[in-house]
């Protein structure tokens, strides 16, 4: 038995059903959870079956209470992660692998190589970039790599095993008071804590298949087409799951808002089909307008009087000008 969740809030509902939809579609007899950290009440399950929505509530997660007044409702979804993961192990011991997706991912084909993995280790991760680029090119994404985790905390995946309970102990303590959005005093939610994982525990297989988390982060080493209608990257790879981390439907051409000008689907014309598809899915799912709804879970989200830079932010205008 193979497991899959996500974790969001009400008006982020459309975003997770995609995920499960497109999960079941390439990997038929999967069971997808939606933990929903919100107080709103699903009253039409049956448009979500065959995924099951789950409130954080009914979990028995200890501490919530207080990670909900601590957190606002982004780092608060991501400080939850483990203690999920740790239900759905508990409540389906006989679970073979185990897969947490953000609610921005689509899959495109199987999981198998991934299965196959977790087989003999018990925590498999994707590294935002997986070799070295010419300086000019990759240092302003290395820096920021550098600044918010080596791993991109968006996929990971579970077994179910003695040292995969004692990496969620460990990463639940961390979470439970460390997993604010505060890249300036050295943290970034869930995320950079996972840059010490491979160190702390041998059996963690970091995965550099290309089609795994195929994201505008890695753009500069991935290369997306289309062959006898699937997408493969850098030519060889199937396109397992792209992460549209930052995609706004309401700014369908933009492809995240994580980056500066030049990367638009006017310049990167390969992933059209792509963008269309999933904003198609993601509206179609908007049934009782979900995003519309208000966040009920976390303390709010402040607004500093001077941003940030955003994550991952750079000038690709030059480096993809055609």
């Amino acid at each position: 038995m193979n497991l899959a969740f996500t974790i969001c809030s009400a008006n982020y509902l459309p975003y997770a059903k995609a995920v499960g939809d497109s999960l079941i579609k390439h990997n038929p007899g999967y069971q997808f959870i939606i933990a929903l950290a919100d107080e709103y009440q699903v009253s039409n399950t049956s448009f979500f079956e065959p995924h099951q929505v789950v409130p954080v509530q009914q979990m028995n997660i200890p501490g919530l209470a207080e990670m909900n007044n601590r957190y606002n409702i982004f780092e608060l979804s991501c400080a939850l992660k483990p203690f999920v993961s740790r239900y759905l192990l508990t409540l389906h011991p006989h679970c073979q692998a185990l897969f947490y997706f953000d609610s921005d991912i689509i899959l495109f084909s199987s999981l198998q190589k991934a299965e196959n993995i977790l087989q003999t280790n018990f925590l498999l991760l994707t590294p935002h970039l997986a070799s070295p680029l010419p300086y000019e090119a990759a240092v302003a994404t290395e820096l920021d790599i550098l600044r918010t985790g080596i791993y991109n905390a968006g996929f990971f995946g579970l077994k179910n095993t003695e040292e995969g309970f004692v990496f969620l102990d460990w990463w639940e303590q961390r979470l439970r008071h460390h997993c604010f959005n505060d890249a300036a005093h050295g943290l970034f939610v869930d995320q950079l804590w996972l840059s010490l994982a491979p160190v702390f525990f041998r059996n963690c297989f970091v995965l550099y298949d290309p089609g795994y988390n195929l994201a505008y982060w890695n753009f500069l080493e991935r290369r997306l087409s289309i062959w006898d209608g699937q997408y493969l990257v850098n030519e060889k790879h199937p396109l397992v799951f792209y992460h549209y981390s930052g995609y706004d439907i309401q700014q369908p051409e933009k492809i995240s808002r994580h980056q500066r000008e030049g990367l638009t689907l006017t310049t990167l014309p390969e992933y059209k089909s792509l963008f269309d598809a999933y904003r198609t899915a993601i509206n179609a799912n908007n049934t009782e307008n979900f995003f519309s709804l208000p966040t009920t879970m976390g303390k709010p989200i402040e607004i500093p009087a001077v941003r940030e830079k955003n994550f991952f932010k750079r000038k690709y205008k030059k480096l993809f000008k055609k």
